[in-house]
């Protein structure tokens, strides 16, 4: 029995022996996780995050340049996931900013994990941000407070400086795997105090599958009352603090007021956001309700147009510079009504494409403005050249000579604009060639919105220059300007400075002008109709419209003009060698000399308009030795025929701002002379049939229609002061001889004249002395008395009663009868008074005077005229 008992004593140490291995490798196994688990325990619960406030303050401090606080103790919640808590924190604004502080926290909770600890990495499971509010402002110089000025480097100092103590730590790496944010706010104030704008974060979460895996974003936000939605993806947070080297995928979608937007792409470097390279996908349908969801404050008082279906497209990449590098642009537009811009306008179509922010673009379009269609099609500069050079990268070459193009039509109209500018960013250099072609500038008034004259086959070439190199926001030129068209032809140079003082210079050559001809086509204005319940307008009070001087613009502007015409149709008559030389200088305008040939001489005059006082002075000289008598009657509204010259000499001056009141302070000579000249009866009855027609003389018979022959026509007036005095009035005609003086108050224009008219009725010849007086607009006629007469005869000659009427006496009825049947005296009455007129000047003479005065043919005299003459003085 024992040598069998034996074996089995033998045989039992081996599976002991296995037990006891497993228990060795179970224990090994046990021990290599207690003894982290024990040690990150112990970590923890040594661990007090209140001890790295300051280095956290402290680091932020060192980044940004700004103060960061945290109102209470930081906490932390032991479990296999520490929780840690703070609570009302707040990054500062620098000082000049309205708002304190540029963000605050309510609460940030980080869920982190625990064994990563011990290798200085902090793996946050869960990030939730409670009330973050960020505010968005600029100082009053401009600068954001988002642009932060980090504080100087402790590398900036000395060598031989000893970093601080807590530099020597190692530097955590940080992991994100979901976060969270609640109840945010993005704060906007603008310039001034205006209330800010606001945009409410609602929510933003964000979760990924680990923390090596992209982050997926989700969040909605408002603006105003407008929903912002996002979703998307972008790379792992770790890699934000330079864990890994893989590139990190941005893929996110946005919507807002019916607008989507994506951004994909990808960023090799998104610890100090740089090696992006992102393409932006953009669609709107309807730019107007993008715009009227968003603040006003926010495009800077800009009113985009109502454009429809954008699409835009672009290629955004860190080109290691400010700007990033802006390529494959690509923006369209479809069909709009765009007739809030302009009644009528209409856009079929718009595209733009920009290759690259160094290269030029193209833009076209094409529409309808009313019924006319539009076409636009040009190229333009490289956007690069009006970017400033620190902006780009230092490797950029300099800007060269960008070429412009720009083509456009409007039904049988074009215009054509091409050339280039040496140096863009300053729109300096400029030499660009404009070419105009209107076939017919009438068609185009239902796009204008206005009638325009009927203006035929208008051409005009020239080169838009930059005078001086100054830059065409400075100043703006036209080179070799060629003008034609029916009925014209101009050219010339003209330049125009912007600033302070503006500056004129015009030299315009005038090969042929029909101005009746130009008038002709020019539409007709036809005033509003006048409901018949509503009262008449007032007549004007005055004839001189009150007219304000620009005063203002003389003393703030320069100018040098000169003009040259070959000829000039007007009334008519033909104008030549007009030549004329206005210069603006110190507020001082001067125009000498002003000459030119006309029908029947020449005409040299100078005018001064002195703003530099105030009120402003004026000066006037005029002398035209044969003026064609058919205009000139014209400009005084007289239309009916005349033929002959007018010989007019003035020198006057004045002060006030407008005028009125440069009329009312008239002092200077007038002088208006005419011989041998024919005009139509109408003529003398439109001057002077309200006079005679005021006492009872029959006008028909100067009045009416056909040639009359004017031996000779002066006046001489002088003024002082406002106050005109009449030395001469005398017209010896075939059917009537008149003279006349007195008085013209030219401050309230009113009249006091005293006009002796005589016809020949019956054979016989009557006079009757008129009285006028009134006003300009509103003159009134009535049988003159002596008194009048007799003051008016002291300055003026040929008032003077007969030796019958000083025989008889003025005031009595045979004297009154006496000057009815006038003086059978023949004296020529023209010398004196065209001598008084030309003052001194010589001119040609008045036909020899008849032997009597003969009516005209084909007038007889009224029946009774003399006998109804004198019951109209006698009152019966």
């Amino acid at each position: 029995m024992d040598r069998q008992r034996t074996p089995v004593s033998r045989e039992n140490p081996r599976p002991a022996r296995r037990r006891r291995w497993i228990w060795y490798v179970g224990g090994a196994v046990a021990l290599a996780v207690a003894v982290p688990v024990a040690g990150a325990a112990w970590f923890v619960a040594r661990f007090n995050p209140n001890d790295y406030a300051p280095q956290i303050v402290a680091a932020v401090q060192q980044a940004t340049g700004r103060q960061l606080s945290i109102g209470g103790p930081i906490k932390l919640q032991l479990s296999l996931t520490p929780t840690l808590t703070a609570s009302t924190l707040s990054l500062s604004n620098p000082q000049g900013f309205a708002d304190p502080s540029l963000l605050t926290l309510d609460q940030v909770q980080a869920q982190i994990a625990l064994l990563p600890l011990l290798h200085h990495q902090v793996n946050i499971l869960r990030l939730v941000l409670v009330g973050p509010k960020l505010y968005l402002e600029r100082d009053a110089k401009g600068q954001a407070d988002w642009n932060f000025a980090p504080a100087a480097s402790a590398s900036a100092g000395p060598a031989e400086t000893s970093p601080a103590p807590h530099a020597k730590r190692p530097r955590y790496k940080v992991a994100l795997q979901a976060v969270e944010l609640q109840n945010g706010q993005i704060i906007l104030r603008g310039p001034g105090s205006s209330p800010p704008n606001v945009i409410q974060l609602t929510r933003l979460t964000g979760q990924a599958s680990s923390l090596q895996a992209p982050l997926h974003l989700t969040g909605a936000a408002a603006i105003g009352a407008t929903k912002l939605t996002m979703q998307g993806m972008v790379g792992p947070v770790a890699r934000l603090t330079g864990r890994g080297d893989s590139p990190w995928p941005v893929d996110l979608n946005f919507g807002f007021a019916g607008a989507s937007a994506t951004l994909q792409g990808k960023v090799t470097r998104p610890q100090n956001a740089s090696g992006y390279d992102l393409a932006l996908n953009a669609t709107i349908p309807a730019l107007a309700s993008l715009t009227a969801a968003l603040p006003p404050a926010w495009l800077g008082g800009l009113s985009l147009p109502p454009l429809q279906n954008l699409s835009l497209t672009a290629r955004i990449a860190d080109q290691g510079a400010k700007l990033p590098a802006i390529s494959n642009v690509s923006l369209n537009a479809g069909a709009a009504d765009l007739s809030s811009l302009r009644p009528g306008l209409t856009l079929a179509a718009l595209d733009l494409e920009l290759p690259g922010l160094d290269r030029s673009g193209t833009l076209s379009a094409k529409g309808t403005l009313g019924a006319m269609p539009f076409a636009l099609q040009g190229n333009f500069t490289a956007p690069s050249a009006f970017i400033p050079a620190n902006w780009l990268p230092a490797s950029t070459p300099p800007a060269g000579n960008f070429a412009e193009s720009l083509n456009a039509s409007l039904g049988n109209a074009s215009l054509s604009l091409t050339g280039g500018i040496a140096t863009p960013h300053t729109l300096a250099g400029a030499a660009l060639a404009l070419s105009l072609s209107i076939p017919d500038l009438a068609a185009l008034s239902p796009a204008a919105g206005i009638a325009l004259p009927g203006w035929k086959n208008i051409s005009v070439k020239t080169t838009l220059i930059d005078p001086g190199g100054q830059g065409l926001d400075h100043a703006i030129g036209f080179d070799s300007l060629a003008a034609n068209m029916d009925n014209a032809s101009f050219g010339g140079d003209a330049s125009l400075s912007f600033g302070a003082t503006p500056k004129l210079e015009l030299d315009l050559n005038i090969a042929q002008a029909d101005i009746d001809a130009l008038a002709a086509a020019w539409p007709a204005t036809s005033a509003p109709a006048t409901p018949a319940t509503s009262p008449a307008a007032a007549p004007p009070a005055q004839l001189v419209p009150d007219i304000a001087l620009p005063v203002s613009l003389l003393r703030r502007a320069s100018a040098d003009v000169m003009l040259h015409a070959d000829s000039l149709t007007y009334g008519k008559a033909t104008y030549s060698a007009v030549q004329a030389h206005a210069v603006l200088n110190k507020a001082v305008l001067t125009i000498s000399p002003l000459t030119a040939q006309l029908p029947g001489g020449a005409i040299t005059a100078s005018a001064s308009l002195d703003a530099s006082t105030d009120p402003a002075s004026a000066s006037v000289k005029l002398n035209a030795p044969a003026l064609a008598l058919g205009p000139f009657l014209h400009g005084f509204g007289v239309q009916n025929m005349a033929e002959g010259t007018v010989q007019v000499r003035l020198d006057a001056s004045g002060h006030g701002n407008t005028l009125p009141a440069l009329l009312g302070s008239v002092t200077g000579q007038l002088g208006i002379a005419s011989v041998n000249g024919v005009v139509d009866g109408r003529v003398i009855g439109q001057i002077f049939g309200g006079a005679l027609q005021s006492v009872g003389l029959p006008a028909n018979l100067a009045g009416a229609q056909g040639p009359v022959s004017v031996r000779c026509a002066a006046l001489r007036l002088d003024a002082q002061n406002g106050t005109g005095t009449v030395k001469a009035l005398t017209l010896d005609s075939s059917r009537l001889l008149l003279q006349g003086g007195g008085s013209v108050n030219f401050a309230d224009e009113t009249l006091g004249l005293v006009l002796k008219p005589r016809l020949t009725v019956g054979g016989t010849n009557v006079t009757v002395p008129v009285q006028v007086g009134g006003t300009f607009l509103a003159p009134r006629y009535s049988l003159a008395p002596e008194s009048a007469v007799r003051a008016a005869a002291a300055a003026a000659s040929g008032l003077a009663a007969n030796p019958a009427q000083k025989a008889l006496g003025a005031n009595t009825l045979l004297g009154q009868v006496a000057g009815l049947l006038g003086n059978d005296s023949h004296a020529d009455v023209c010398p004196a008074a065209l001598s008084l007129a030309r003052m001194g000047a010589p001119g040609p003479a008045p036909a020899a005077p008849a032997s009597a005065s003969a009516p005209a043919a084909g007038n007889s005299a009224p029946a009774n005229g003399p006998r109804n003459l004198l019951q109209g003085i006698l009152g019966q």
